[in-house]
């Protein structure tokens, strides 16, 4: 399939300057070649046009990988755009025609892609209905248990639990309030996130139940689950740099 010249990795589509001398039928050193006198015009732009480069999404990328022969050589990697403007300064019917090659290939990885999450998306949504149904079930328990113990705001338990878990997952800034569609807005992965931060709040506000704590300490506890929960989430997040064109020094 045209979509293994294509790789996805950290959220983007992306080939190589390897496969690029390949289907051209060139000597790599030639393509590289190429890329670096690409990169030196784009660097000699004036600081007018350099200023416009923040919103610019071309992505050139310089990696070391090792070869069939076990030695490692230097190449660069590319999204969509960098090799579109790539290919702009190739002539020949060869480049044309591995034009027509390579963006077939990006547009079936990009559907391919979209099927995907498409799929992940309704497992997700699925398991958060579950977990939803059964943090509140959890929550409900926890309205009654602190009700017999003599408080008075219980119910906004509902509210408060809910909205201290999306804090700890990052998807609210203090102060800012959820809507009754939030949750139709997130994607697959923070449908997956917010699934498992229910489960252990509901899982944690059950136990502390059967242990007979006051209910001010299982809300605490429960908050405190997904407050750590939250923070290694948010450890285990990739930042990517904030350059949009990536070049050797």
């Amino acid at each position: 399939m045209t979509k293994e010249l294509v790789e996805h990795f950290r959220g983007e589509n992306w080939t190589n300057s390897n496969l690029i001398a390949e289907k051209l039928d060139k000597n790599h050193n030639h393509v590289m070649a190429k890329i670096r006198k690409l990169l030196n015009d784009l660097s000699k732009f004036t600081d007018e046009t350099s200023s416009m480069k923040k919103n610019d999404k071309k992505k050139f990328i310089l990696e070391n990988y090792t070869s069939a022969n076990g030695q490692t050589y230097s190449r660069y990697k590319m999204n969509k755009p960098a090799f579109t403007l790539l290919i702009m300064q190739m002539s020949g019917k060869e480049a044309l025609k591995i034009q027509d090659t390579f963006n077939d290939a990006f547009y079936e990885m990009e559907h391919f892609i979209l099927r995907k999450q498409n799929v992940e998306f309704i497992t997700a949504r699925e398991q958060g209905k579950i977990a939803r149904a059964e943090c509140t079930d959890a929550i409900s328990e926890l309205v009654e248990y602190a009700t017999g113990q003599g408080s008075e705001h219980a119910k906004y338990y509902y509210s408060t639990i809910t909205t201290e878990t999306y804090k700890a997952l990052g998807y609210l800034a203090k102060g800012e309030k959820a809507g009754s569609e939030f949750r139709n807005h997130l994607d697959h992965f923070q449908l997956a996130e917010l699934f498992i931060a229910e489960s252990l709040a509901s899982q944690a506000i059950r136990q502390a139940i059967e242990e007979n704590l006051h209910y001010k300490e299982i809300y605490l506890l429960a908050k405190q689950k997904v407050c750590e929960f939250g923070r290694s989430q948010q450890a285990l997040k990739f930042t990517p740099k904030a350059s949009p064109l990536d070049t050797p020094t």
